[in-house]
């Protein structure tokens, strides 16, 4: 019996798993699926716009209470104008920077959901996507993670410096960022730390 001849023909490159998430493919579904999320983002947009426009609480000080309050104000050392810019759109830019490399339209859309909760979700975000706590002992990963806390940090002392704030003020605020940094990072991603915070989403 004649054995059957097998004959080369081109093989094609066989993917398996779910396709990558694209801007593209998914970016609709997305932007339907996280609507609200978006709503109630540009209204409280809204809310710190009119905040900001309101007159401040006026408050009477006593004769007692002068000596902290005598310090005349300095202009800022970081304007108020810049504060925006890299603390939200630096944030922004560097997480368009990694779905160039990556494709992950969810990646995209959920880092700047959470960028507006400021330096403190870009360092949360930059463990996971580096690998900082793999256990390789990589000191400039940490150095990476840690920037963007040492610039809001540099933020919050210039106001102490500048006689805008009292350092009490200053670090609750500092607490309560990280704080809601923290919850904003951990809503759409898993702990760097983990297993899960090693895959690539």
């Amino acid at each position: 019996m004649p054995q059957p001849t097998l004959t080369a023909t081109p093989s094609a490159t066989i993917r398996l798993g779910a396709p990558q998430p694209y801007l593209k493919t998914h970016g609709t579904k997305v932007a339907r699926l996280h609507l609200f999320d978006w709503l109630v983002l540009v209204l409280l947009a809204i809310i710190d716009v009119v905040l900001n426009l309101i007159q401040p609480f006026y408050r009477f000080v006593g004769e007692d209470m002068m000596t902290s309050l005598r310090y005349p104000m300095k202009d800022n050392t970081v304007p108020v104008w810049a504060v925006p810019i890299y603390a939200v759109i630096a944030p922004i830019i560097i997480f368009t920077v990694i779905y160039l490399k990556r494709r992950n339209v969810y990646d995209l859309h959920h880092a700047i959901l959470g960028s507006f909760a400021g330096l403190g979700f870009l360092s949360w975000y930059l463990a996971g996507k580096i690998k900082a706590f793999d256990r390789g002992g990589h000191i400039a990963k940490l150095c990476i993670v840690i920037l963007p806390l040492l610039l809001a940090a540099m933020v919050a002392v210039s106001r102490v410096d500048d006689y805008w704030h009292h350092w009490q003020d200053v670090f609750a605020g500092g607490i309560l960022g990280l704080v809601v940094a923290s919850f904003c990072y951990l809503q759409f991603f898993p702990p760097p730390s983990g297993e899960q915070g090693m895959i690539v989403l």
